[in-house]
């Protein structure tokens, strides 16, 4: 499998560097084990980022070097040796979305990854791993700010409004910055 890639190995470990990462320094994994499922391992990483702040949030278990919160059973999530291990888990679970269920894009994929059913926001989840993604993508290309930066942003905000989340005022004024500054444009926040 060729497993064209948004990011190289370099560029993941300066990512997860950034976000504080107790995965750090596992670029390569996350590359070989997408060219190995022919995944783009970006939307791994997006994935990881979405479901535990990339190891970093304190409320997660960062023992457990599990990626993508993959479940053993419905009330508990697998543990991997090595952080090698688990986004090699990661990948080839995506990878068997797509073998056996068809799965194709990432809105399916996430869909069939965290439901609505168990109480996820679905389509804040679609809106964050494709804006990481449009983000790479458009750094890769020579961009600073695009309008798919933007874009994700007020995806996610009105995904969350649909779905009756109460938006926190830091979410609102980081909202209300973002959209000044991209868009010249001035609104007030109650």
């Amino acid at each position: 499998a060729d497993g064209h890639q948004t990011l190289s190995a370099e560029e993941i470990d300066a990512v997860l560097d950034g976000w504080n990462s107790p995965a750090r320094g596992t670029g390569e994994a996350w590359v070989a084990a997408g060219q190995a499922h022919d995944i783009d391992a970006a939307i791994a990483l997006a994935q990881f980022e979405r479901e535990s702040g990339a190891g970093s949030n304190p409320a997660w278990d960062a023992s457990t070097k599990n990626p993508g919160n993959i479940r053993a059973s419905s009330n508990s999530f697998r543990n991997y040796a090595t952080w090698e291990e688990g986004i090699e888990a990661h990948l080839s679970l995506l990878a068997s979305y797509r073998d056996e269920y068809w799965i194709t894009n990432v809105r399916d994929a996430i869909y069939r990854w965290a439901p609505p059913a168990d109480a996820n926001d679905t389509e804040g989840y679609i809106a964050h791993v494709e804006g990481q993604l449009d983000g790479w993508r458009a750094a890769k290309a020579g961009q600073f700010v695009t309008d798919g930066n933007v874009g994700r942003r007020e995806k996610l905000l009105v995904a969350r409004i649909r779905q009756g989340v109460v938006l926190a005022r830091p979410q609102i004024e980081d909202m209300h910055r973002v959209l000044r500054w991209v868009c010249n444009v001035e609104f007030f926040v109650i």
